[in-house]
């Protein structure tokens, strides 16, 4: 993952936390194919198609239930990304 990544992944995250969903939403491809793993408190597991369908089945569920979010960890695959995250209640 580069540095721009990396930055991209993090602003998402202030995005979040400042309770921003546009601004979380419009730093994803129009087009993007999230997939989404099972957890207790979270989304029902799947993979979500378009920038609508992961606000509204991924980031509005989960905050409703978190604060925050921290990445701690950046890690990445090719063009994937993943922040390993904390979640504040």
């Amino acid at each position: 993952m580069t540095e721009s990544n990396k930055d991209i992944l993090r602003a998402g995250y202030a995005a979040f936390n400042r309770q921003d969903m546009p601004g979380i939403v419009g730093l994803f491809d129009e087009n993007i194919e999230w997939t989404e793993p099972e957890w207790v408190y979270g989304p029902p597991c799947g993979t979500l198609h378009g920038r609508d369908e992961v606000l509204h089945k991924v980031f509005e569920p989960i905050a409703e239930q978190f604060l925050s979010l921290h990445v701690g960890r950046s890690i990445a695959c090719g063009c994937h990304g993943l922040g390993l995250r904390s979640a504040r209640a």
